[in-house]
């Protein structure tokens, strides 16, 4: 095998150290890949791949890109599913001389963060006992929040809502299969594996110089608390990254209303359920927020509803506060837009870039906080220290006119830049001072002049050389202390020690003023990192009132009210949906209705099965939902009683890769709403079993209603197509209500009111609603032909008589009893064989 060169020997080196990383090798402008990560690159990056060595026996696969180009390509290769690992050259480059290079960084989704992108970065951590022990941290806050989670559901449910970009699990955790298919199929993050240690407590306070870690109590009291704070640690080391948790935080629950994936894929909270397309969901269409913070809260505000009524209230003060000063909210709204990510910046001038225009930004944000301060004092605060670090930046950074390099330090600011700044751009000036100075001190016509490859040289003519020469013999000083350089045929060229200091101090105080500038820079990183906790909490602060002051002028143009909650009953007033009367024709209105639940009731929904039925349902639990997110809802009234779950089950499908049909699909997501929910639920059900027999469904509808009737008295709306279900209110008047969507018809013609009204209907007008969908109109007459005959046929065959079970019964127990009668009647004793055939005969045609 050939001997690898020295550079080539260095990847090796490094790349052995990094085998699941792509290797970006800083090798001048560009960062070369070789080998197999070569490959890689070419083809995911389409971009070219070359050999070196191209004419030995091996040669050596190779792409590579720009390095000022990286950030256009890291995205593809992150999608790709592939690690990144950076290795820049260190230390001055020598002629002849392998440079020294280093991982400066390891990017992956989770440590990749852009600064536009409003999106978490979260990194999740597992462990598992007897009960889920889950951990996470974004990358840009480094708060360690820690959950207890009792079922592997919950989990599933925990990870949908914060999305984790990377996973972290032990090898031996429980039903690791089931985990990794359901992050690998439904979430699809990076997924790294490590073996805990059985001394993991004693490395943890190694790596993070703390004596007892019962000293956070809660937070890391129990073992597997513990063990996913190692394997953070682990990765972080592995990423090359220093520990830098502000905050290990254990979660409680208590406070939140339990919402699973399914009711936040049914009620189209983050994407419509029709073609997953963001911008008819809930989330799009309230979010009408202006800063990256603002927008993270919200999302987390919608997912995790809560019932802790402190907190409601306190949101719904300060909703209060900003909508009744609307001089202060419409000034405030417009300063909230020049705010930028701080919490992001800050974590990029700590870990990625220490670059003047993120500082720029951070001084931009800080500055434009206190001006809203300024308007109203109320909410926001900056405190001391930040305050210091304002007035600092506003002494020593530029607004505008510099590079990333340099020039971005003020004037005056520092001697040292200062006298740096003048030589780097004014030599030019200093030269032909120091020509012009030779000229009145020699009486000779001098020039000071830039030759290629041999800097500044003094050029006297043929003619004056002799009196120059004489000139500056007499005067001792380095200025004019001169040595003949270069003689030409017109002129002699000369040097000075001074000229040679002046041409010194010209070409390296650019670089020098770079460095000085940089040095600055680095010493305000160390006090960001001091205050990185503050810079949080204001990000925090910035997020809440972007919310309350954005939000009021859509919930005032949308007629949005504040709920009252805490009631004993369940009460909505001329309620809309909220995303669906914002899309509606301009020459249409959404239709209001109303809702009153007492505790325990269960209201069933029948025909017309209509897309207002499924809004009715829907828009009942977005506005319980809201409400318990601190906002206004659309409705003129709204008291709610505080809730422990809210559940909605609208319609299901096949899930392949779990090989699970519609109707066992359907069967597990009931039965997880029954095995879980309470007196305080809120549970919507729509249309259930509409793939099964008629028998079956209507058996299984009934039972689940008087379940919920019996033992769970879980306020319920019940829409379903088994009409039957309606003689439950009879059976249950105090807690069965039968309600329908209201028809108007006039002989020719029907109207659906998308009214919702006590009562029942006795039609489905599914061939109506045939002609609404535009069927061809042979088939609509044909329908309506045919269901003419089968209702003219004296046997029972619609839906709306066939399963009438107690007349039914009736009947069967009357022939029953008259047969039963006939054939003890029989002596049979007595009759004849042709006797005993008739009769027969005769009680066949009775059957």
């Amino acid at each position: 095998m050939k001997k690898l060169t020295p550079a080539q020997q260095q990847y090796v080196d490094i790349k052995s150290k990094y085998k699941d990383a792509i290797l970006f090798f800083r090798m001048w402008d560009f960062y070369e890949t070789f080998y197999d990560d070569a490959k890689i690159c070419a083809r995911v990056l389409d971009i070219a791949l070359t050999t070196r060595d191209r004419n030995s026996d091996n040669p050596v696969p190779m792409a590579g890109i720009p390095f000022h180009a990286v950030e256009k390509y890291i995205p593809k290769l992150l999608e790709a599913n592939y690690k990144i690992a950076i290795a820049e050259q260190i230390g001055q480059v020598v002629p002849w001389k392998v440079v020294d290079r280093k991982v400066s960084q390891v990017i992956t989704p989770w440590t990749y963060v852009k600064e536009e992108k409003n999106e978490n970065n979260i990194l999740a951590m597992i462990s598992n006992a007897w009960k889920y022990y889950l951990a996470y941290s974004d990358v840009s806050t480094w708060v360690f929040n820690i959950q207890e989670i009792d079922s592997l559901e919950e989990l599933k449910d925990t990870l949908f809502k914060i999305s984790p970009k990377e996973f972290v699990l032990p090898l031996n955790i429980e039903n690791k299969d089931e985990i990794e298919e359901y992050i690998l199929n439904f979430l699809n993050p990076f997924v790294t594996h490590l073996n805990i240690p059985y001394d993991y407590e004693e490395i943890i306070k190694l790596k993070t110089n703390i004596d007892r870690l019962d000293s956070f109590g809660q937070a890391l009291d129990k073992e597997e608390k513990q063990q996913v704070l190692w394997m953070f640690l682990e990765y972080l080391e592995q990423l090359n990254l220093e520990f830098n948790i502000l905050k290990i935080k254990f979660e409680e629950k208590q406070d939140n209303i339990y919402f699973d994936v399914l009711s936040i894929k049914n009620l189209e909270i983050l994407q419509s359920s029709y073609d997953q397309n963001k911008k008819n969901s809930l989330l799009n269409l309230l979010d009408q927020t202006t800063t990256a913070s603002g927008s993270r809260l919200f999302r987390n505000w919608l997912l995790h509803p809560i019932r802790n009524l402190s907190i409601l209230e306190y949101r719904q003060k300060w909703f209060d506060y900003f909508i009744t000063n609307l001089e202060i909210i419409n000034k405030i709204s417009l300063e909230l837009k020049k705010i930028y990510d701080i919490e992001r910046l800050s974590y990029l001038i700590l870990t990625k870039s220490n670059n003047p225009f993120h500082w720029l930004k951070l001084k931009i944000s800080l500055n434009t906080i206190l001006s809203i301060i300024e308007i109203d004092n109320k909410y926001l605060e900056l405190s001391v220290e930040l305050r210091k670090l304002l007035n600092i930046l506003n002494k020593w950074l530029k607004d505008d006119n510099f590079t990333v390099e340099k020039d971005f330090i003020q004037d005056l600011f520092s001697q040292e830049v200062d006298k740096l700044r003048d030589l780097a751009y004014n030599s030019d000036k200093l030269i032909l001072e120091y020509q012009q100075e030779l000229i009145k001190k020699l009486w000779v016509n001098v020039k000071v002049k830039y030759v290629n490859n041999q800097w500044f040289l003094i050029e006297v003519s043929k003619k004056d050389v002799k009196k120059f020469e004489e000139a500056f013999s007499e005067l001792e000083w380095d200025k004019y202390n001169f040595t003949r350089k270069q003689t030409l045929k017109i002129a002699e060229r000369y040097i000075s020690p001074y000229l040679k200091e002046l041409e010194e101090k010209s070409l390296t105080s650019l670089y020098k003023l770079q460095d000085k500038e940089k040095e600055i820079l680095d010493s305000w990183k160390q006090v960001l990192s001091w205050l990185s906790t503050q810079i949080e909490e204001l990000s925090h602060q910035v997020g809440q009132v972007d919310i309350f002051v954005n939000l009021w002028q859509f919930f005032s143009n949308y007629d949005y009210i504040k709920p009252e909650l805490n009631s004993d009953k369940l009460e909505i007033v001329w309620w809309r949906h909220p995303v669906i009367e914002k899309f509606l024709p301009v020459n249409e209105s959404f239709i209001e209705n109303d809702l009153s639940l007492s505790p325990g009731m269960v209201h069933i929904i029948t025909w017309p099965n209509m897309w207002w039925k499924s809004t009715y349902l829907r828009q009942n639990a977005l506005i319980l939902l809201l409400a318990h997110c601190g906002m206004y809802v659309p409705a003129k009234s709204c008291k709610t009683p505080l809730l422990s779950w809210i559940f909605a089950r609208v319609g299901s499908g096949d899930v392949l890769v779990k090989n699970q049909s519609t109707f066992m699909t359907e069967m597990i997501e009931v039965a997880n709403i029954l095995n879980n929910a309470d007196k305080n639920s809120f549970i919507i059900f729509d249309e259930l079993w509409r793939w099964t027999s008629t028998y079956d469904g209507m058996a299984i509808s009934q039972a689940v209603i008087e379940y919920i009737i019996k033992k769970l008295k879980a306020k319920t709306l019940f829409a379903t197509h088994y009409h039957e279900l309606i003689k439950l209110e009879d059976k249950y008047p105090e807690k069965v209500k039968n309600f329908s969507v209201a028809v108007y018809e006039n002989g020719w013609n029907i109207i659906f009111m998308k009214k919702i009204v006590p009562g029942w209907v006795s039609k489905s007008y599914w061939i109506h609603v045939g002609e609404l969908a535009w069927l061809p109109q042979d088939i609509i007459e044909n329908a309506k032909k045919n269901l003419e005959n089968l209702e003219n046929k004296k046997r029972i065959v619609s839906q709306n008589s066939l399963f009438d079970m107690d007349n039914l019964d009736k009947q069967y127990e009357k022939k029953y009893h008259h047969l039963l009668s006939k054939i003890k009647s029989i002596n049979v004793n007595n009759i004849t064989p042709l006797q005993a055939l008739e009769l027969l005969d005769e009680l066949r045609k009775e059957l």
